[in-house]
């Protein structure tokens, strides 16, 4: 097997905020949300991604070669407002258009992604819900989602969400696609000493959930 070389050189593109030195001395550095590259022909000419961090905020990036950029609507915010996020974003297609779920705090949003009127990228939110409790008195940090779904058949998109409220447990949420209202809740796991970062893993009709010295599997009829 020939191994590939080693990437070397500077980056063929670079994003940074302009508030880089204030996020930086605040702590509230960008990138603590992880960054989620969009499937090619989301939009039909720009390649999109999105990214998000502890300042209150997800940005819409341009990632076609060489032009990492943020792309910003005269109607919106920039980045668009979501609250602190050390978590991280999925998408589904619902049929007809892309969806980003992001959290951010204790809520989780829906975002339709489309354009403005004049015709850039933009995101639209079409749906948001709270997680009670979801990680004890400070109430931030939002949490990781995974989304499963009958391929882009509308109405068949689940939203699931592991949240770590202050009692000593992770729970497991599940929400309607659709809009967001709540399909399932129940304790999942106890929580590590810190946080969790734990993603649900949705695979073969069971979903996966890690936690403290323990795997949780959940299926239906309690399989």
């Amino acid at each position: 097997m020939k191994v590939p070389p080693l990437l070397n050189g500077p980056p063929l593109a670079v994003f940074t905020p302009g508030d880089v030195n204030t996020l930086d001395s605040s702590d509230v550095d960008f990138g603590a949300g992880g960054i989620m590259l969009l499937p090619d022909g989301t939009n039909p000419t720009y390649l999109l991604a999105v990214a998000a961090g502890k300042q209150d905020g997800i940005y819409l990036l341009n990632r076609n070669p060489g032009q990492l950029k943020a792309i910003c609507s005269v109607y919106v915010l920039c980045p668009y407002p979501i609250g602190a996020c050390f978590c991280g974003e999925s998408y589904f297609n619902n049929g007809t258009s892309g969806q980003v779920v992001s959290s951010g705090d204790d809520s989780v949003m829906v975002w339709t992604v489309g354009t403005d009127i004049y015709g850039m990228p933009a995101l639209g939110r079409a749906s948001q819900t709270s997680l009670p409790n979801r990680i004890g008195p400070n109430n931030e940090g939002g949490f990781f989602t995974s989304v499963s779904s009958n391929g882009t058949q509308a109405g068949t998109g689940i939203i699931w969400a592991v949240a770590q409220p202050g009692s000593g447990s992770l729970s497991l949420f599940a929400f309607n696609a659709a809009n967001l209202s709540t399909l399932f809740s129940e304790t999942a796991a106890p929580q590590p000493a810190y946080r969790s970062f734990t993603v649900p893993v949705i695979a073969n009709g069971l979903v996966f959930v890690a936690a403290a010295h323990q795997l949780s599997i959940f299926g239906l009829g309690g399989q």
